[in-house]
């Protein structure tokens, strides 16, 4: 319901506890483009990513993400890593 703020700290808090939670690193970059935090969303992605380079959902969302700054040329790039790595991803 718009409180995007409290769940990306939640999430935050939950990476303090298991710094390797992919998950939580998922959830925190969709709370942060959720709230028009673009630049933190992809600081997520990248971190996820950095964990799991194969992670076709990071690069959707990062993707995703990109194109909402308005950078296609890199939503684009993203979406083909994703299908490169999993070919039913998007």
């Amino acid at each position: 319901m718009g409180q995007y703020k409290l769940v990306a700290s939640d999430f935050g808090d939950a990476v303090i506890l298991v710094p390797n939670d992919v998950e939580a690193y998922l959830n925190r970059g969709l709370a942060y483009r959720n709230d028009g935090q673009y630049d933190l969303a992809v600081v997520e992605f990248d971190h996820l990513l950095a964990l799991n380079p194969k992670d076709a959902a990071a690069c959707v969302e990062r993707g995703i993400t990109y194109d909402a700054m308005g950078l296609p040329d890199r939503a684009i790039e993203d979406s083909t890593q994703a299908i490169s790595v999993d070919p039913t991803s998007g």
